[in-house]
Parts: structure tokens; C-alpha cells; sequence
């Protein structure tokens, strides 16, 4: 099981093509940080509102439990989901715990395989003109090298913010 998924987590990462300022900012056995930003085309507002309200639309198919971002929503109120449901299937990848609209999103939990290594983490997204930041720490019980692990989540989310820069409504 830790081989697929070590193997699974470095195809992803070998596949992403980044057009964000990406950085692990730092690493360890016990977690890490990844600070990312991100240009798009618009204001704080028309930003916050592609993040939270078209989600489905910018987020990649590859990167859901079933394969379809459609099926993906972001409830942004404190206790809201950032679900994806597929009927009887469902999946909570973070819950929301701020909401500043227009400014500020702060979601805890663990993207992806992250949940099944008992690792969590709190992903703070903050919207300007023409720039989304991205800072999620992470941490959890040291079941795998966090530092090798650290690089291959950024890419993830480094692709998906350039997708997300590159979506037009």
C-alpha cells in the first residue's frame, strides 16, 4: 500500500507543469509548509468568487476521489465542506473554519491521500487584485518522510493553482 501510493504521489507530481511562485518553506520528519501564489486575471472579489463558486470549474478531474471536479462544491461558511458527492459516494477533503469573503479562506484537514496517513493541516488561501497566496502546513504521525512527501504535494497543489490562474469564467 505505501509503495502504490509513494509511486501514485511521484507520478503526480512528475506530471504538473507549474506556473505559480512555488516554495516548500520548510520540511522535517514531523511536517511541513507550503507557501504558494498565484496570478489570475481580476480583482480580490472576482478571484474569491472563481475559488469558492467555480471550483468545479478550474479544479482538475485527476486530482478528485471519482474522477469528476464537477462533483466537487465549497461551502464557504464557518463548518462548510469542501465536499465532493457522487451519490452514495462522499468525500470531506477539508472543512472551512474562516471566512473573510473576498479576502480570506482558512480550511483544516488532509487533501487527497493525505488523509489516509493521519496527517492534517491548515491551508490559509487570502485574495488580492491579481494574486492568490497560498499557505498550508501540515503535520501529523511520521508514518513516511515528510520531507520527500513535501515536494510532491506542492506540485499538486502547484498545478492546481495554475489552473485555477488560467481559468476564465
Amino acid at each position: 500500500m505505501k509503495t502504490t501510493l509513494t509511486i501514485t504521489l511521484a507520478s503526480l507530481f512528475l506530471m504538473f507543469t507549474a506556473s505559480s511562485k512555488a516554495e516548500v518553506a520548510s520540511s522535517s520528519e514531523h511536517g511541513f509548509q507550503i507557501k504558494l501564489e498565484q496570478t489570475f486575471d481580476g480583482s480580490a472579489q472576482e478571484g474569491y468568487d472563481r475559488f469558492v463558486n467555480h471550483i468545479s470549474g478550474w479544479w482538475l478531474n485527476d486530482h478528485t476521489w471519482f474522477g469528476d471536479a464537477g462533483k466537487l462544491s465549497l461551502n464557504a461558511t464557518a463548518g462548510g465542506c469542501f465536499c465532493e458527492i457522487d451519490g452514495d459516494r462522499q468525500a470531506q477533503h477539508m472543512q472551512i473554519t474562516y471566512v473573510d469573503p473576498n479576502k480570506a479562506l482558512r480550511l483544516v484537514g488532509g487533501l487527497g491521500p493525505l488523509q489516509s496517513l493521519g496527517m492534517s493541516g491548515t491551508m490559509t488561501i487570502t485574495f488580492a487584485d491579481n494574486l492568490l497566496s497560498l499557505d498550508y502546513i501540515v503535520g501529523g504521525y511520521p508514518t513516511m518522510d515528510f520531507t520527500r512527501l513535501a515536494p510532491i504535494v506542492d506540485g499538486v497543489l502547484s498545478q492546481q493553482l495554475a489552473s485555477f490562474g488560467g481559468y476564465q469564467q
